[in-house]
């Protein structure tokens, strides 16, 4: 069936409002997904999630901060501070807290926190 085939159809004597349905396609990366945990050593100094150059296929990246954690975390690009007043430069993560960040490498993206909190990361 077309989709103008879907949009036509209707049916007969009944109340019921039309449905659409679109397919989508999506592009999953190959090799295995890359994840992690950054430990933050230094209270309010940030590290990046990868060493090295690591290239993200979906260009994002899911951060989470430990659950256990002693206070927020930011994230952010490699400047990003622990600064949580209203005039630091970096999302802020609670405690047991994820967000999807957009990147198109791993390197590229910092957490910075209180020494001892934790972040895991998986980007596809």
């Amino acid at each position: 069936m077309t989709k103008d085939n879907l949009r036509n159809r209707k049916v007969a004597g009944s109340n019921l409002l039309p449905v659409y349905v679109a397919a989508i396609e999506i592009a999953v990366p190959a090799g295995a997904p890359v994840c992690g945990q950054k430990v933050i050593a230094v209270t309010n100094t940030g590290i990046p999630l990868a060493a090295v150059a690591t290239p993200l296929p979906t260009s994002s990246v899911v951060v989470y901060a430990l659950a256990g954690n002693a206070a927020a975390m930011t994230v952010g690009g490699s400047a990003v501070t622990n600064t949580i007043d209203g005039s630091g430069n970096g999302y802020i993560l609670e405690a047991g807290q994820s967000v999807v960040v957009m990147a198109d490498d791993l390197a590229d993206v910092y957490v910075n926190g209180t020494a001892g909190d934790i972040a895991t990361y998986s980007a596809g």
